[in-house]
């Protein structure tokens, strides 16, 4: 396999067109939410201009996870039994598992599967550390979590070829992925992921933690609590079997990632029982926006 460099992977992210945009419904979304004023109604009007994503919407909202007493049949009334914060995760879920479907070669549902997982496992391990981060790291557990691994669809759609090639080498030998792709991309899918969330204007700190998920020792201090949530929740995921290569390898977990987020010994079967629930919650939300 021919290694490309850092400078043709961070000049085909420039200039190409082909790469997703963030979806424009979230964007509303979230303005909406974090407005002081946020309105159930405004939140529903904005979910049904996106009739695909208000399909899965309903769906997912009548499932069993979420379901009430009654059938849920309308957006309007989903939203209000559910709750913005719950509407927002799942909104954002929706709407970039629903577009962002390709991932070349590689299986989707395995793909998505482990960053819902992620995703929700940030967000659970972030309401149990809460004493130890700021609104900012708790606000954005869910999309850092979600969102950790976007630089793999870029690079998946950019050079399919060469990281064909990589995945085929970490199934082989075990090998971090992120460590093979330096050495035959001169960047790791972390700093891709980056270089797009920055693109999409996204916050800072999420910027972040997608960068470093890998490296938290590497994060500004600022951020680096959201890293260590997301270091954390991917190492989880991936050693109770949610993992998106399935090479049956574990995964390695910083040490220091543990102790900056305060977490005990005693707290592991909560979190572990958790990751394994947000890890078949994940599949079932797959099942339904498929």
């Amino acid at each position: 396999m021919m290694a490309l460099g850092r400078d043709q992977v961070v000049e085909a992210l420039a200039d190409t067109e082909e790469l997703p945009s963030f979806p424009e419904v979230v964007l509303r979304m979230e303005r909406e939410i974090r407005s002081p004023d946020a309105s159930v109604a405004r939140v529903a009007r904005i979910v049904q201009d996106d009739p695909a994503m208000a399909a899965r919407f309903l769906r997912v909202a009548n499932s069993p996870f979420y379901r009430r007493s009654r059938a849920i049949t309308s957006i309007k009334q989903a939203v209000g039994l559910l709750g913005l914060a719950e509407v927002r995760r799942l909104a954002l879920a929706s709407a970039v598992v629903g577009r962002y479907k390709e991932v070349g070669s590689r299986d989707p549902k395995a793909f998505w599967i482990h960053s819902i997982a992620v995703a929700l496992a940030t967000q659970i391990t972030a309401n149990i550390a809460a004493e130890r981060l700021t609104q900012a790291h708790v606000d954005g557990a869910y999309v850092a979590g979600l969102l950790h691994d976007l630089g793999v669809l870029a690079m998946v759609q950019l050079f399919p070829e060469a990281y064909q090639a990589v995945t085929a080498e970490v199934a082989e030998t075990g090998a971090p992925a992120w460590e093979v792709e330096v050495r035959e991309f001169g960047i790791h899918h972390g700093e891709v992921g980056a270089i797009l969330a920055e693109r999409w204007e996204l916050p800072e700190p999420v910027r972040s933690a997608i960068h470093h998920h890998h490296q938290p020792w590497l994060a500004d201090d600022d951020h680096r609590k959201l890293v260590q949530l997301v270091h954390f929740a991917n190492f989880a995921c991936s050693n109770q079997g949610f993992d998106r290569l399935e090479t049956g390898f574990p995964m390695g977990f910083d040490d220091g990632a543990w102790e900056g987020l305060g977490l005990t010994l005693e707290q592991v079967p909560e979190i572990i029982d958790q990751v394994k629930i947000q890890g078949e919650r994940s599949e079932v939300f797959w099942d339904l926006s498929s």
